[in-house]
């Protein structure tokens, strides 16, 4: 193995500074392969603060269920995609796997997934052309006079039990400059990420980012795949903290701190909050200059962060701010947060009882095996209408007959049942809880009497 294949080059660009320096530093991963391991050489980040959101759409190449992405996705003018497994030479594709694949390059290129936990990931195969050239180029608005970090993962698919083929060899190009050169990319079967310095100059607005490929032919080797295209913004260290830790019942009040690098002189924030494990986040509010708040009224499984930049035109742009840290709530136990444990023994009232306070307290009824979903505001879980509710997920179901340990277990898991009345067609609230425990269900009872 030559010197080369040991290092990662990387290079911060401005207009009138060049700076070069060589990186080496593995990094464990898990296996994608039925047939290797692909372990991921990769470099620390080169920002020294905070980075923003990638804002290349689709860099990560996006995820599904089918082998190939059945469409064309323009990502190169040089390469024709191929809707069928296997591109030929001149082509590539879009996928989440190449084990399945026949053919002779079935026989010479490694059986990979994407560089992701996501089994489905997509990313890009590329059976490179007879001439180099650049083979993927998108251009995306961008804010001047900003720091961005670009990343992105590479992998030579040639088998390692073949003779040496020939190296894949690729450019960063922003903007008609070159910024970076991977060097060949050795036949070893792992990913490596490379990443560089960008400074957009006074007026400059759009960013064209295209990868070259330096390499001609494609007759034993010069294959490879791509994962992992990051454009984000660089800025000062922004972190988000609780102002007095504790931990809260749901509905209790939290202060929240902000604090800036120095980079940024009057930094405005948009503060989010997530209540389903970091998946989606919410603006709270509208953007602002201030660096402490107080949310009024905590909900169950929160999560906070914000977003940051140095004016407010950059925070509404888009492209220009960075993100702070995630700062989760922590819960005491839920019998904590009542002036009196809650506890039901038998039936409270001696005399007689009144309709329902609680609208849809039965969850209602249908002919349909599943239910609609509850309101937002009545969960912290996920809806399905599918076989079963995963971790995490809850259903309304009227005659649930549905192992989800059959073929996996020699007992049943779950048992067949349905909703707590004589209606055959009347919906019970089916969970399968978090791994955290908390609150599941919440419903707001209106015009009770003193």
């Amino acid at each position: 193995m030559s010197l080369r294949s040991l290092l990662h080059t990387t290079l911060l660009f401005t207009a009138s500074v060049l700076w070069i320096g060589m990186i080496y530093s593995p990094v464990a991963n898990h296996s994608m392969t039925a047939r290797y391991d692909t372990p991921s050489l990769a470099p620390p980040p080169l920002c020294g603060g905070n980075l923003g959101e990638n804002i290349l759409p689709n860099g990560d190449f996006g995820s599904g269920t089918d082998n190939v992405l059945q469409e064309d996705p323009g990502y190169s003018g040089l390469q024709t995609y191929s809707f069928a497994p296997s591109p030929p030479e001149g082509f590539y594709t879009v996928t989440n796997n190449t084990t399945s694949w026949g053919g002779i390059n079935g026989a010479t290129w490694i059986d990979i997934g994407d560089n992701s936990p996501d089994p489905e990931g997509y990313m890009m195969v590329v059976n490179a052309f007879a001439l180099s050239g650049v083979f993927y180029d998108q251009t995306i608005p961008i804010c001047e006079e900003t720091t961005y970090e670009i990343s992105f993962d590479a992998i030579n698919i040639y088998d390692p039990n073949l003779p040496v083929g020939d190296q894949p060899n690729l450019d960063i190009l922003v903007n008609n400059n070159l910024l970076l050169n991977t060097g060949d990319l050795p036949q070893d079967a792992t990913w490596q990420t490379f990443n560089v310095l960008y400074t957009s100059l006074p007026g400059e607005t759009a960013l064209t980012l295209e990868i070259r490929n330096n390499t001609p032919g494609g007759i034993g080797g010069n294959d490879f795949a791509l994962d992992n295209i990051l454009v984000q913004a660089c800025g000062p260290e922004a972190i988000l903290v609780e102002t007095f830790p504790s931990l809260k019942c749901p509905g209790d009040s939290l202060d929240l701190i902000l604090t800036v690098g120095p980079e940024y002189a009057t930094p405005f924030a948009q503060y989010q909050v997530s209540t389903d494990g970091q998946i989606t986040w919410t603006n709270l509010g509208a953007p602002t200059d201030q660096l402490q708040i107080t949310i009024q009224s905590v909900p169950d499984n929160a999560a906070y962060r914000a977003l940051v930049a140095s004016s407010l035109p950059n925070l509404l742009g888009g492209s220009c701010s960075i993100l702070t840290n995630v700062q989760p709530i922590f819960y005491t136990n839920i019998n904590n947060c009542f002036t009196t444990p809650v506890f039901f023994q038998g039936l409270l009232c001696n005399g007689s009882l009144g309709e329902n306070a609680v609208t849809g307290g039965d969850f209602g009824m249908g002919p349909d095996p599943f239910g609609p979903p509850l309101p937002a505001e009545a969960t912290s879980y996920q809806y399905n209408n599918d076989t079963f509710p995963d971790n995490g997920f809850y259903s309304l179901v009227n005659n649930f007959n549905y192992d989800p340990c059959q073929g996996d277990f020699l007992e049943p898991c779950w048992i067949p049942f349905q909703d707590n009345s004589a209606d055959p067609e009347g919906y019970c609230l089916v969970l399968n809880p978090n791994a955290e425990p908390g609150l599941f269900y919440t419903e707001e009872i209106n015009g009770l009497c003193e």
